[in-house]
């Protein structure tokens, strides 16, 4: 009994200051409005929902230097101009802004060269840069929005409600959909793929 009080005596300053300190809203904090999902705050950015086995996020080029996130953790932002990387055995999962998820696969090397807005006014596209390996995209686009996959040999375009899937093996790229369309363009000829 005399244990349990002394602990309960220390313990009420500190959980006082607790119970004070979470109800104050944290400096700078404003009402923003949420994107379905996984509250997640609207913004042209992204970040990693999922990761297995790890993940490397290269940051975008600082000057002349590119800097190296060694691992990269469920939470971890991503922004406009990083790369993600993955190993063997290794994939993730990114949500963007807009709720769209983007999965990487093993041996994946992917750059989000631009990100959305998730309220824009006009055409608004995001561009990922698969070099090498496998992604999936899931996405509810509406018009306003538009994704573009490069890929060393050809652009793949995607709006609206999509589920689409981009391998790049030696140079060759590969695409399919379960879900939409995908218009794929490469020298100057065009294709659409619906599902």
């Amino acid at each position: 009994l005399m244990r349990s009080t002394r602990w309960f005596i220390r313990g009420a300053p500190l959980a006082f200051v607790w119970v004070c300190l979470s109800a104050l809203p944290a400096a700078g904090q404003t009402e923003t409005q949420r994107v379905p999902g996984d509250d997640y705050h609207p913004g042209n950015y992204g970040r990693v929902r999922y990761e297995e086995n790890g993940l490397t996020i290269v940051r975008a080029e600082n000057g002349t230097t590119r800097d190296y996130l060694a691992a990269g953790h469920a939470n971890t932002p991503i922004f406009a101009g990083d790369a993600l990387a993955t190993g063997p055995n290794e994939r993730a999962e990114a949500q963007l802004a807009n709720g769209s998820l983007v999965r990487v696969d093993q041996y994946t090397h992917v750059i989000f060269s631009a990100l959305p807005d998730p309220y824009p006014e006009t055409l608004d596209e995001t561009i990922l840069k698969l070099d090498q390996g496998g992604l999936r995209l899931e996405s509810s686009l509406d018009e306003q929005k538009e994704f573009r996959i490069d890929t060393p040999g050809c652009s793949i375009f995607v709006s609206a409600d999509t589920d689409v899937r981009v391998a790049v093996l030696r140079g060759r790229t590969r695409v399919g959909t379960r879900r939409g369309t995908a218009r794929i363009e490469a020298g100057g000829s065009s294709l659409v793929l619906r599902a």
